[in-house]
């Protein structure tokens, strides 16, 4: 055979080759697409889940074609005390070609209600500074909307319904996604939230604003509105943040924060707090004054 021939054939094994590679996407996208694919995959989610960590998940019924949107009746996250959190009437819409990418970006995420029944189980060990989970890449999502989120009487001390909206966007080779969210209160009138977390320059900004007029004055009984605002700038290595909470009758607290993480992780602050504002404080008001003044630094276990 003349090199001459060789050559020519090359050019054909790549094209059979590419080829081979788009017929094996198109047959295991086409089974996925099928009730038994469908069934595997939830399947494969939920013995993830159980293995990894103390929760069941259990993935109800999966209508839908892909690349089109996708429809899940039901998702169930139980603990040992039961029902955890309950998703009803999901609507996801997954981008095919960012997914042949190696990338989760979803167009939307939309549900119907969200369902928090009670606060996580505490478990027993040492208290140690949150790491965040080490992903190769976050999921994106262009636009989420969850019509109701519920909260559990034991998860607040009562019940409350929210409308959640916002978006996340991940970020190559940084720990979190960009994320926005807005949140409003349902039946209980002028309970904003807003939450942003983006960055600057590869520098994270935190931005948290909540006013609320019902659900925190029924909670801590503090004259309203409740305004809340947290700032905060920098990696985990020198985050500096600063808070200030005010209700109807002025100042409730308002504090620094510095968190230092290198061969050791530090916490330094201070904090200015009013006890005679607050009435689950008012009792102790005559011990500690107008206003209590508090400065600390701990060395933590990282």
């Amino acid at each position: 055979m003349t090199n001459t021939a060789r050559i020519r054939r090359w050019p054909r094994r790549c094209l059979m080759g590419f080829l081979g590679v788009i017929l094996l996407l198109a047959l295991a996208l086409g089974f996925v697409q099928t009730p038994p694919g469908k069934a595997a995959l939830t399947g494969v989610l939920s013995r993830i889940v159980s293995a990894n960590t103390d929760y069941h998940l259990e993935i109800g019924a999966i209508t839908g074609f892909l690349p089109g949107p996708l429809r899940i009746g039901e998702i169930r996250l139980t603990d040992a005390l039961g029902d955890f959190v309950t998703a009803r009437g999901l609507e996801v819409h997954l981008s095919l070609p960012s997914l042949l990418r190696g990338r989760v970006q979803l167009h939307h995420v939309t549900a119907d209600r969200l369902e928090i029944w009670h606060r996580p189980i505490p478990k027993e060990r040492k208290w140690r500074v949150p790491k965040v989970p080490e992903l190769p890449l976050w999921p994106g999502i262009e636009a989420l909307r969850i019509e109701r989120l519920y909260l559990g009487d034991a998860v607040l001390g009562r019940e409350a319904e929210l409308t959640v909206t916002g978006r996340i966007t991940p970020v190559r080779g940084a720990a979190l996604p960009e994320t926005v969210l807005d949140i409003e209160g349902v039946g209980f009138e002028n309970t904003r939230i807003s939450l942003s977390y983006t960055l600057a320059d590869r520098v994270p900004q935190l931005l948290l604003t909540v006013h609320d007029e019902s659900l925190l004055p029924d909670l801590l009984e503090p004259a309203p509105p409740v305004t809340v605002h947290v700032e905060g700038r920098g990696p985990r290595a020198d985050w500096r943040g600063e808070a200030l909470a005010t209700s109807g009758a002025g100042t409730l607290l308002e504090g620094k924060a510095h968190f230092m993480e290198n061969e050791d992780t530090a916490l330094q602050g201070d904090l200015s707090l009013h006890p005679t504002r607050l009435p689950l404080l008012q009792g102790y008001a005559p011990t500690l004054g107008d206003v209590l003044k508090l400065e600390a630094g701990a060395v933590l276990d990282a």
